[in-house]
This record gives structure tokens, C-alpha cells and sequence, in this order.
């Protein structure tokens, strides 16, 4: 939902940061789990199109980048699924968006295009059978590829 989330505000909103908190998407055996306590994974944490939270994270990442939008993680948590640089809030007025190389954004889109996994109504758990993990384990390497090359304000990203 939190990816769902920015996406429908990057393209309806159009800002220039997204600055996310207390949605790491890590959720320990024991002991606080979500920022309100605990509870359990996301229903959807079996999906098949979730197969790698980070590759998802860089693909939002590097569409903001490109829509000028910095995207960042404002949690304290000490790890986290989210590949974002970390921010604090009172320097939201500073942080720009990452520095990518096009050429392999595009080829992560080329490669969505060709297994056209899209679905109209947005239901893809009715016919999950007829995606191949392996295809998406490719695409997301596209994408973790994609984000092991950005540059973020000349900061290197320790969460790939």
C-alpha cells in the first residue's frame, strides 16, 4: 500500500519530496513490529510481485528521480527494506533527487513492457499463475542494478 501510495502522489501531486516514516518493512520475530506496536507482515508479504521489497523501493526511487522528486526515509529505524537516503525532517528543504543513469531505467521499463504483467483491473492476484518468478526476479535485478548505479548526494547506498 505504501508503494501504491506514492505512486498515485507522484504522478497526481507532482512533489518535490516524498519523505516516508515508519514503514521499513521489517518485521522482527519479536518485540515492536509497526510504529504503533505490534502485528503482523502484510497480508499480501507471499505476493508474487513483492519477491524483493528493495528492487520495488529502487523502481520508486528512480521514477521520482526522473519526475524531479526526491524520495526519502525519515525513520530511525536501524535497518530498513527501503533503499531511500535517510533524512531528517528539519532538512526536507535541502535534499535533492538522485543522480541515475537513463539508460538503465530504461531497460528495467523495456524489460516490464516485454512480460507484460499488467493488469487492468489491478486484481493480479486472480491470475498470478500466469507470472514467472523468475521473469520479475530479472526485473527486479534491473532495478537493484538500476539503483546501485544512482548517486545520492554523492552518498553511496549501504541498504543494497
Amino acid at each position: 500500500m505504501a508503494f501504491t501510495a506514492a505512486y498515485w502522489a507522484l504522478a497526481a501531486l507532482k512533489p518535490r519530496v516524498i519523505a516516508m516514516i515508519g514503514c521499513d518493512m521489517v518485521y522482527p520475530q519479536t518485540g515492536p513490529t509497526h510504529f504503533y506496536g505490534e502485528g503482523t507482515a502484510d497480508p499480501l508479504r507471499d505476493d508474487i510481485t513483492l519477491r524483493s521489497l528493495e528492487a520495488k523501493s529502487a523502481r520508486l526511487l528512480a521514477l521520482a528521480a526522473q519526475s524531479n522528486c526526491a524520495l526519502v526515509n525519515l525513520s530511525n529505524a536501524p535497518t530498513s527494506r527501503l533503499i531511500y537516503p535517510r533524512a531528517v525532517h528539519t532538512s526536507l528543504n535541502s535534499v535533492r533527487p538522485i543522480s541515475f543513469q537513463s539508460s538503465l531505467i530504461e531497460r528495467a521499463l523495456r524489460a516490464e513492457e516485454r512480460a507484460n504483467y499488467m493488469v487492468p483491473n489491478g486484481r493480479y492476484w486472480k491470475v498470478a499463475h500466469q507470472f514467472d518468478p523468475e521473469v520479475i526476479d530479472q526485473i527486479d535485478q534491473l532495478w537493484l542494478d538500476v539503483a546501485v548505479n544512482m548517486t545520492i548526494n554523492n552518498v553511496l547506498s549501504e541498504a543494497i
